[in-house]
């Protein structure tokens, strides 16, 4: 049973509507126009919301697309009932974040299965959230792409389900490591987040297990904000027990958007004199963006060239080491030239057993 509020402009449709539900045993709450509804949106918090479309001073599709933005991202699923029944209105109302949308007169069977099929999705959304493992490079050409494309694949080889999202804006690094060919846009305009069906059918398989998203397939330069990345990674979470999100070093306006919704962020930097400088110069700049210093960790590529990580520091500055990652050209070129991963390309060498040290590492820090 649930929390539903239902707006609607029709006091005969409010009546059935509210009779149908609390027959059922759901908590049922009303408005009578958009902005009365969107209010009460924002202050009930309910588990469901029933939205019609037709509505005074602020129709559905318009409190529907703000109460996305105005919830921070965290919004319930919102069930939208019209009497217009076009494709095009449909069309428009999951694009402005509905995640189901009937047209009356109201089928009283369809009605409670949908409501109920969207209170259990919520509710397994709430319970499976995924582990948001950030990893982002201290500077350019690091190796971040070739850590999170490993850690990804020896996460699934220890049996968990995971999700790579590439946002680096101009290609796809992960796709390129992984002999993956970038799938084409979405069809339709690129106005909001995608709905989850959409996601998962623009997610790339590789033979690894792990499962690719390149960002910029599906994300306009415009829903780079907050609100807009909360909502992707709340769809994406219901799909996966990790989600791993490779970011590019430069990218300040993503970063400060996608950071601070971290579970972890992993520092990705080189073994050399000048990593500590810059280190500590990454973690103050994602202080000033609203990044807990908790949850930052360093992960050092190609320390010396050793074998696996011998001597390796506790901490780089006040930052703890998660991982060391030694250096190995000739496996990670041939590797790549495979589109596979080195754990999986040469699982006995020193460098896939660090990736799997890491990932140890991460399923640890999620326990």
């Amino acid at each position: 049973m649930g929390k539903i509020l239902v707006v609607d402009d029709n006091p005969s449709n409010l009546r059935l509507l509210e009779y149908t539900l609390s027959k059922e045993g759901h908590e049922v709450i009303t408005a009578k126009n958009g902005i009365e509804g969107l209010k009460m949106a924002l202050k009930e918090t309910p588990d469901l919301i029933i939205l019609d479309v037709m509505l005074p001073g602020m129709d559905g599709f318009e409190v529907c697309h703000r109460l996305h933005g105005e919830a921070g991202g965290v919004c319930p699923p919102i069930l939208m009932l019209s009497a217009k029944g076009q494709p095009a209105d449909r069309e428009t109302g999951l694009r402005v974040g509905a995640r189901e949308y009937l047209t009356k007169p109201i089928n009283r069977k369809q009605l409670l299965e949908s409501v109920q099929r969207l209170l259990v999705e919520e509710k397994e959304i709430k319970q499976k959230r995924a582990k948001r493992l950030f990893f982002l490079g201290t500077k350019g050409g690091v190796g971040t792409s070739t850590v999170v494309a490993n850690a990804a694949a020896a996460l699934v080889q220890k049996g968990h389900s995971v999700i790579l999202l590439d946002l680096n804006p101009l290609m796809c690094d992960i796709c390129s490591l992984l002999g993956l060919k970038a799938a084409p846009g979405l069809s339709r305009p690129n106005t909001s987040i995608p709905r989850r069906e959409e996601l998962e059918a623009a997610l790339l398989p590789h033979a690894s297990g792990v499962k690719v998203l390149w960002g910029a397939r599906v994300l306009a330069p415009h829903l780079v904000r907050p609100e807009s990345m909360e909502r992707l990674f709340r769809e994406l979470e219901i799909l996966a027990e990790y989600l791993l999100v490779d970011l590019p070093a430069a990218a300040t306006g993503l970063l400060s958007s996608v950071l601070p919704q971290s579970d972890a962020v992993s520092l990705i930097t080189a073994g050399d004199s000048a990593s500590a400088p810059r280190v500590a110069a990454m973690a103050s700049e994602l202080a000033r963006i609203g990044v807990e210093p908790q949850k930052l960790k360093v992960t050092i590529v190609g320390r010396n060239g050793d074998g696996a990580g011998q001597d390796a520091p506790d901490a780089v500055g006040e930052i703890p080491v998660l991982a060391v990652i030694p250096h190995s050209a000739k496996e990670c070129a041939e590797a790549e030239t495979r589109g596979t991963p080195v754990v999986l390309a040469f699982p006995d060498t020193p460098i896939a057993q660090a990736f799997h040290k890491l990932a140890d590492k991460l399923l640890a820090e999620k326990e």
